[in-house]
């Protein structure tokens, strides 16, 4: 065991003191800040992320158009007295606030990509500007989630998680 331990701390790959997925206990000289690798972990995930950090892989999703509910952001359930709904159409992501925040999104099998957009406003003239309001914490820990998406996928419970690069990132949704 004292072994391989060293071999993975000379090799700079591993995880964090403890078991991994295949039961393999990794020594006491295993940088926790090592590059995750093996099945599931993306190319582009940073050096600084630890695997345990890195969302499982989901199956994909055909398309996310429809009206969903946000159950939960950043594995926490939502709380509050009121829920959020989001629209997601072909192309766009909207939720109703005055911050005028909205998102456009490509969507490729696992991988979704996201880039800001102000809100349509289209029957509206003159257009509003944005309200200058905070946002609640969750609702703010909701739209940075959507801005750094990557990754969506269908859960067991027949949800929807939109992640980041960490699981730190995400949003659950579920259909309305």
């Amino acid at each position: 065991m004292a072994a391989l331990a060293l071999l993975l701390a000379s090799c700079g790959q591993g995880a964090e003191r403890g078991a991994d997925s295949q039961g393999v206990e990794a020594g006491p000289d295993v940088s926790p800040t090592a590059e995750p690798t093996g099945p599931g972990v993306a190319a582009e995930t940073s050096p600084a992320l630890a695997a345990s950090d890195v969302p499982p892989p989901l199956p994909p999703v055909a398309s996310l158009r429809g009206e969903w509910r946000v159950a939960g952001v950043n594995e926490e359930p939502l709380s509050g007295s009121r829920g959020v709904a989001i629209h997601i159409g072909p192309d766009r992501i909207e939720f109703d606030n005055c911050q005028q925040i909205a998102w456009r999104y490509t969507l490729n099998g696992a991988r979704i990509a996201t880039e800001r957009t102000p809100a349509v406003t289209i029957d509206m003239n003159p257009k509003p500007q944005p309200c200058a309001a905070k946002l609640p914490p969750q609702i703010e820990a909701m739209v940075a989630a959507i801005d750094m998406a990557q990754r969506v996928g269908r859960t067991e419970q027949n949800g929807v998680l939109i992640s980041g690069p960490t699981r730190s990132q995400s949003v659950l949704l579920f259909r309305q």
